[in-house]
């Protein structure tokens, strides 16, 4: 084999083709990420059981107060190729066997949160809502098939605001899905039972909060890891705190930062009318925030350790602008119904940083090295929330010395590969030292330089990887490879010899017959000009093949050479 060149046009042309390849792929992902097209002729069925799933913000046995929201939450995830569909007229039952809420139209609301593609389909208008004090119907309310037909993911959340003068113990709550297509038989989801107290809830459960407080974080918590800008995405990396600043850690895979700022509602009689929260880099601190880019998140108080209900609050429910500095964000107006006691209110962003430049001479721009200090301020009007203190952060990357972007790395799904097959699932063995082997567990390594952020299934070129098994792992012998569960753990490691974080890639080996009498082939790749040296090997294991089989032994060479070589024809060959 003959290395590849990589002088300064065949760079540049190599980025060209990935900025073609990255277009195709956001082509890809917009039609098929949480909706799916219908073929002429597909012909569609109502849900089932194994595409919904139901939670609440409650637990078995929880005491609830007046004046307490509780949240009902129905998912639908059809995966792939499967055809269930909703269908016009069916139901989302939530039944309470004694009444629990106000017959009031503002005592049950309920939102699909835009955290998924499936609300550039469907709305809150192709949805009817209902309820009395102990009924609610979330009713899907339109026959247009050329909606229906391609929502395969989609979430809906029912909010309900407790009221009752009594004391109800053992009120049963019963959740269900009712099929327009069989009334009779619904789906039944686990139902709970709830005591209700009619005295008010000052909404500080075991832990209370008294006066509002605030905080700005790295990455996006629980919330959502599909918000992007720019290609960027989430490169938390940790984050400690310090007496004046907390300091947050970012992978440098991106010129950007991903920041959570977060503010939580204090107890009822303490609740302020209004908020005015101002996100800022410090004073001489030039870097700006679009607005643009913001999402603002809602996430419900829970009585217990339930996780809570995130949802994504639509633009009209607040007022979101480029703060005074010209660098900062200012969220004002937001809806009265959300200020209740416990619950979260989290703004979401990425605030770029410098821009790696490289530079053949050597005079390049490290991004790595940039820093960003940021303030988050709340005033407030009314009610009693104290004095909130203004919460800093300071933005860095780890490892800032360091030349170039941190690869990110993603290993494939867990995967089980069959020997007694003939093909073997396409299975290669190899030792740890075997790129080859390494890299049938890799779904994509990448880093800015080499692709853009987000493109998630293509390995870099110039990139190597370093394996291990993990403890308690069984080690693979490649020429005879036994049945067992295995688990390596895989770094990627890029062309600046930065290093990826080390993810675990587990895979099954199964049936480890040998119906071939062919022998394994151990391949081995040289470059011409150093053909003492083995830049990768592999083994082709003997029911992988036929002696007579050139075709089979062929292509799984051709496929596994080594990143940056290609084969050498006669001219590039020496003789003697």
């Amino acid at each position: 084999m003959v290395k590849d060149r990589n002088d300064n046009l065949t760079v540049r042309r190599l980025k060209w083709v990935i900025v073609g390849l990255v277009c195709l792929t956001f082509g890809l992902i917009a039609g098929f990420n949480g909706v799916a097209k219908a073929a002429a002729g597909d012909t569609y069925t109502p849900v089932d059981n194994s595409v919904l799933k139901y939670k609440q913000n409650f637990s078995n046995n929880d005491t609830l107060y007046s004046g307490n929201s509780v949240q009902f939450q129905l998912s639908l995830n059809v995966p792939g190729q499967q055809k269930q569909r909703l269908q016009k007229g069916d139901e989302f039952v939530l039944n309470f066997s004694a009444p629990i809420f106000s017959t009031n139209s503002d005592a049950v609301t309920f939102e699909l949160p835009t955290d998924t593609s499936a609300t550039s389909w469907l709305t809150k208008d192709d949805f009817e809502l209902s309820h009395s004090g102990n009924q609610i119907i979330l009713k899907v309310n339109t026959d247009d098939a050329a909606k229906l037909n391609i929502i395969q993911q989609m979430t809906a959340v029912v909010n309900g605001v407790i009221n009752t003068s009594t004391d109800l113990n053992g009120v049963k709550v019963t959740p269900s899905f009712k099929l327009n297509s069989d009334p009779g038989h619904p789906i039944n989801f686990d139902p709970t039972t709830i005591n209700i107290s009619s005295s008010s809830d000052n909404g500080g459960g075991p832990n209370p909060q008294f006066k509002m407080s605030q905080a700005l974080f790295n990455g996006f918590a629980n919330l959502t890891n599909n918000i992007t800008n720019n290609g960027w995405v989430n490169n938390a990396a940790g984050l400690s705190v310090g007496t004046d600043e907390t300091t947050l850690n970012y992978y440098h895979y991106q010129d950007a930062m991903s920041v959570t700022g977060q503010v939580k509602f204090p107890v009822a009689d303490n609740m302020p009318d209004s908020i005015d929260w101002v996100i800022k880099p410090a004073d001489g601190d030039n870097h700006k925030i679009d607005p643009s880019g913001v999402q603002v998140w809602a996430d419900s108080y829970s009585k217990t350790n339930q996780p809570a209900q995130y949802y994504q609050i639509p633009s009209g429910d607040y007022t979101l602008k480029q703060a005074s500095d010209g660098k900062g964000i200012e969220l004002t107006r937001l809806n009265q119904k959300y200020f209740k006691p416990g619950w979260t209110i989290n703004v979401l962003f990425y605030i770029g940083t410098t821009k790696t430049v490289y530079s053949l001479t050597g005079d390049g721009v490290n991004g790595a090295k940039d820093t960003v200090h940021l303030v988050s301020h709340v005033a407030t009007t009314g009610g009693n929330p104290g004095v909130i203190a203004d919460h800093k952060a300071f933005l860095k990357y780890l490892n800032p010395d360091s030349v170039g972007y941190t690869p990110q790395l993603k290993v494939k799904p867990e995967k089980t590969f069959d020997l007694a097959k003939t093909d073997q699932d396409g299975f290669i063995a190899g030792d740890v030292t075997s790129q080859a082997f390494i890299r049938q567990f890799v779904q994509a390594a990448y880093d800015n330089y080499y692709n853009v952020a987000d493109q998630s299934k293509d390995i870099a070129k110039g990139y190597t990887f370093k394996a291990a098994y993990a403890n308690g792992s069984p080690v693979l012998d490649p020429q005879s490879p036994a049945a067992g569960d295995y688990t390596l753990n895989i770094t990627a490691v890029n062309k600046d010899g930065n290093e990826s974080a080390t993810i675990p890639a587990k895979f099954h080996i199964i049936n480890n017959a040998n119906p071939s009498e062919s022998k394994n082939i151990n391949v081995s790749y040289v470059d011409v000009n150093a053909p003492s040296t083995s830049l990768d090997s592999f083994i082709l294991l003997g029911n992988s093949h036929t002696l007579n089989s050139t075709s089979d032994i062929g292509s799984q060479i051709i496929s596994n050479i080594p990143s940056g070589y290609h084969y050498a024809n006669a001219s590039e060959l020496k003789s003697g």
